[in-house]
């Protein structure tokens, strides 16, 4: 997943979760709200790299990411591979390496994901 402020995300999954993903994003200068990861297309596809544009105000430095999904629907796990966050107007970029499941049937059974910048 790469999640930009003002920018873009990219998310590499293993298969098609159904549940609604969503990222929160503390920064040295204010946090993010919780954000639901939408885009225009079918997101989330087994092998695909997804790509979300949201708009944030400059939150400072990034030290972690929490991102989770609501668990909902069959099948609703899926794999992480990594975060990585632009901030278009410093060209400033952070990368949160997660490599693990967000899935109850799948790795730890854990649905939400702490990670720190790497």
């Amino acid at each position: 997943m790469i999640l930009a402020p003002g920018g873009q995300v990219v998310n590499e999954v293993l298969r098609q979760p159904t549940s609604q993903p969503s990222s929160w994003f503390p920064g040295d200068q204010g946090s993010s709200d919780e954000l639901m990861l939408r885009n225009a297309g079918n997101h989330f596809e087994q092998g695909a790299v997804d790509t979300f544009a949201p708009y944030l105000k400059d939150l400072g430095d990034l030290q972690r990411v929490r991102v989770r999904h609501d668990d909902k629907f069959p099948f609703p796990g899926w794999y992480l591979d990594r975060i990585f966050i632009l901030n278009e107007d410093s060209d400033q970029d952070w990368t949160f390496l997660c490599n693990r499941w967000l899935a109850q049937d799948e790795d730890d059974g854990e649905i939400e994901r702490v990670l720190d910048a790497a």
